[in-house]
């Protein structure tokens, strides 16, 4: 709890920092471009100074709460490798459902869909899966080359034949 604290005030202090220096830094230059009967208007007051300093701390604090956030979750996907193959199961699970709806586009998006698809497998499947992928999908080179609309089912097959059978097999844990 004292470690978590103490990051949450740095990160509070960086956030602070580097907007109070943000606003300080374009203040005079925004001021510089206006008309003269704006640049009277714009005298910040101790009022709005102190409301643009209590949103500078909220957004400082949910900027850092998000930070803290994703480094733990980091942590956890590291230390526990049931949450990391949960985790890579929804990847996959969102790119099948993607595909599916894909099905019905144009070949551009088929191509993109295809991309998310090798790079993901890259990322979390063993080299063997690739390779079955690229076979099943009839493409024999380990360089990209595009998939055809014929083979558009292939992968769609092969993608949900790894989740419903092969998910244990082919995943890097």
């Amino acid at each position: 709890m004292g470690k978590s604290f103490k990051l949450f005030l740095e990160g509070l202090c960086k956030s602070i920092f580097f907007w109070i220096s943000l606003i300080f830094i374009l203040y005079p230059i925004i001021k510089e471009f206006l008309p003269q009967e704006y640049q009277r208007s714009l005298k910040l007051s101790h009022i709005w100074a102190l409301i643009i300093f209590l949103f500078l701390i909220i957004i400082a604090g949910f900027t850092t709460y998000h930070k803290l956030r994703m480094v733990r979750l980091n942590e956890f996907y590291k230390f526990s490798p049931e949450a990391n193959k949960d985790r890579i199961f929804r990847i996959f699970y969102e790119l099948h459902k993607q595909g599916e709806f894909e099905k019905k586009a144009n070949i551009e998006r088929m191509q993109k869909w295809d991309e998310k698809v090798l790079l993901e497998i890259k990322k979390h499947c063993h080299k063997e899966f690739e390779w079955l992928y690229l076979d099943h999908t009839g493409r024999r080179s380990q360089e990209y080359t595009p998939i055809t609309e014929n083979y558009y089912d292939s992968a769609l097959e092969k993608i949900k034949k790894l989740l419903d059978k092969d998910f244990d097999l082919f995943i890097k844990v």
